[in-house]
């Protein structure tokens, strides 16, 4: 079994955090996010990808995608979320909003260094020992 690279640790451990964001915020009573966030789903089916693939440098891509897709609708199709950042006197909403949105920055961010070569592989994808992929 291969070991998780810290990329890519990083990447699946914000995914988990996101989730946990958006577990509090629908507990909290969201409205946008009634009966259950698909976030939630996605995002835990992304960090299974990653942990049931950690060889393959691009299915970190797919938790990158996931993550932007879900800030830009935050942000932009739910005005809501900028509203609860900004207030944390209604601190289950503002706690729950900072765990979602830092969570899926830090995995989107997280998951693009955990796709970029290491120093452990050239450009043509091969490790030290010569193992191609």
């Amino acid at each position: 079994m291969r070991t998780l690279s810290p990329a890519t640790l990083v990447h699946v451990v914000s995914l988990l955090v996101a989730c946990v964001g958006f577990l509090v915020l629908l507990v909290g009573g969201v409205p946008e996010l009634q009966p259950f966030p698909p976030g939630v789903i996605v995002l835990l089916v992304a960090a299974a990808a990653v942990l049931a693939m950690p060889r393959r440098r691009w299915v970190p891509l797919i938790g990158v995608v996931l993550c932007l897709a879900i800030a830009g609708g935050a942000f932009f199709v739910y005005p809501g979320t900028t509203e609860r950042l900004t207030d944390p006197a209604q601190f289950p909403l503002w706690i729950g909003t900072v765990l979602q949105m830092g969570g899926v920055i830090l995995a989107a961010l997280a998951g693009i260094v955990a796709a970029l070569p290491t120093k452990r592989r050239d450009l043509a994808g091969r490790d030290r020992a010569g193992e191609s992929r």
